[in-house]
């Protein structure tokens, strides 16, 4: 059980530190996902083009490396109290949500938010799935299958996403209720996610290289973590989308005045 926090300067330091090691989860494990996938293709491609570097010493495996390293030699965290649900846990899987939904946003623009969300997913939880296999020594090409089976599970990050991104992109002029059964549904949503993933990568791990490891392992903090940043990002979305409603709101009623002025002075002449 992790100790309690010492002070409120204390607990805002670790919270934002845990919210930018979450934030760097996200492009240090597509870096590291790229470099494990080539190893797999090299399988197919003619001899005269294969990479024979094992995957560590590939160029993107070493770059995601240190973005990992720089992100908590910049941002250090208290290891005691990575437990700690308001300091560790929750701002750590928000800081990790914040990535995806940029890499959706950036998605959307291309007009494929859930396909690039799905991408992003994938490779994170991918390349989770072959560190924490390279952890237990498992033998190479476990590692390899981990990666696989883990892409599968970290996939479904784009569900919530997705809702997130939709909402942002409709500006309906929510009300306060509205806002706060949004960031319920987001909430339920991550919640069902993240619950989802941490049981798959663990029934991945029993069935790979750890058979001690339980299927529910560490599945309801991770679920409770993903809910919890799920109802923050989606009140925030739903915040914003019911100022820009207001926004356009007020900027057709002026329009509309002097639509009924020119109608009013019609019918007087």
């Amino acid at each position: 059980e992790a100790p309690p926090v010492q002070s409120v300067g204390q607990g805002v330091t670790e919270a934002a530190h845990n919210f930018m090691q979450g934030l760097a989860e996200m492009p240090a494990g597509g870096l590291k996902a790229i470099a494990i996938a080539s190893r797999s293709l090299d399988r197919i491609l003619p001899e005269s083009l294969r990479d024979d570097r094992p995957i560590e010493e590939r160029g993107t495996y070493k770059l995601g490396v240190e973005i990992d390293k720089l992100a908590k030699r910049l941002f250090p965290t208290d290891p005691a109290m990575q437990k700690n649900f308001i300091v560790g846990v929750l701002p750590r899987a928000v800081g990790s949500m914040t990535g995806f939904l940029a890499g959706g946003v950036a998605g959307a623009i291309a007009k494929a938010p859930v396909t690039t969300t799905a991408i992003l997913g994938a490779s994170v939880g991918g390349a989770d799935q072959f560190e924490d296999a390279k952890e237990h020594k498992a033998a190479p090409d476990v590692q390899e299958k981990a990666f696989w089976l883990g892409s599968a599970v970290g996939s479904s990050e784009a569900l919530p996403i997705a809702g997130i991104i939709n909402r942002f992109n409709k500006a309906t002029g929510g009300r306060f209720v509205q806002v706060l059964k949004e960031s319920g549904v987001t909430a339920a949503q991550e919640f069902i996610q993240e619950y989802f993933q941490q049981t798959g990568s663990n029934v991945v791990a029993q069935q790979l290289y750890d058979e001690n490891r339980s299927w529910f392992e560490g599945a309801g903090m991770g679920g409770t973590s993903g809910g919890g940043s799920g109802a923050i990002v989606g009140f925030l979305s739903g915040v914003l989308q019911s100022r820009k409603a207001r926004r356009d709101a007020a900027h057709r009623q002026p329009s509309v005045h002097r639509a009924r002025g020119t109608e009013s002075g019609l019918k007087s002449t």
